[in-house]
């Protein structure tokens, strides 16, 4: 495969340690692919919506409010995990241009 930048570079390594997981836990790429993306990803961002709704309506409880906090931060993270590299490659593309 052939790096032309450094999203091509972090592609290449992801795609590299998602094959190694696949060996690790006896699954196919496409399987670790589908797991990844297609369920824990928007699972996530489920729990994102849902704590931050939690957060912002429940001010009462501490303990309520600190998982909250947690979860939505986890969303944030995960979020950012997918809008980050959509914006990179776009900027990168426009550049080109």
């Amino acid at each position: 495969m052939e790096i032309h930048n450094s999203f091509d570079e972090l592609c290449y390594w992801c795609i590299q340690l998602m094959y190694q997981m696949s060996d690790i836990f006896g699954v196919t790429y496409g399987a670790i692919n589908i797991w990844l993306f297609v369920i824990l990803e928007p699972l996530a961002i489920i729990f994102f919506c849902l704590s931050a709704s939690l957060l912002f309506s429940n001010k009462k409880s501490k303990k309520l409010k600190r998982t909250s906090l947690a979860m939505f931060t986890m969303g944030i993270i995960s979020v950012l995990t997918v809008v980050l590299p959509i914006i990179y490659t776009l900027i990168y593309k426009l550049l080109l241009k």
